[in-house]
């Protein structure tokens, strides 16, 4: 996900918006990304040897899985176009130029 896709997401729901009714839509991609494939995207991007391990240590109250339901998401005339791999990276590269 990124920014650009975001937009295109509110602007989706902003257009079929209903005026006497509201209505939570989870804007997720509804894939599941590990924290690990997360930490690799991440520190592949930032290269300059960059490394995150993930422990793999659940603490108690710690969700097993985080997956988007886009049930609702389906109705609207949107899709993700930008990947995570890809919207991690554009991030990373930002930010990287922002703090230079």
């Amino acid at each position: 996900m990124n920014v650009q896709d975001v937009v295109e997401l509110l602007a989706a729901v902003a257009q079929r918006r209903s005026q006497d009714k509201f209505e939570v839509i989870n804007g997720g991609c509804g894939a599941g990304t590990t924290v690990a494939e997360i930490a690799a995207i991440l520190t592949g991007s930032w290269g300059d040897g960059a490394q995150a391990r993930f422990s793999g240590v659940v603490r108690p109250g710690d969700p097993f899985s985080l997956v988007a339901d886009i049930g609702k998401l389906q109705a609207f005339p949107f899709s993700w176009d930008v990947p995570v791999s890809r919207g991690v990276a554009e991030y990373v590269k930002w930010f990287k130029d922002e703090v230079r």
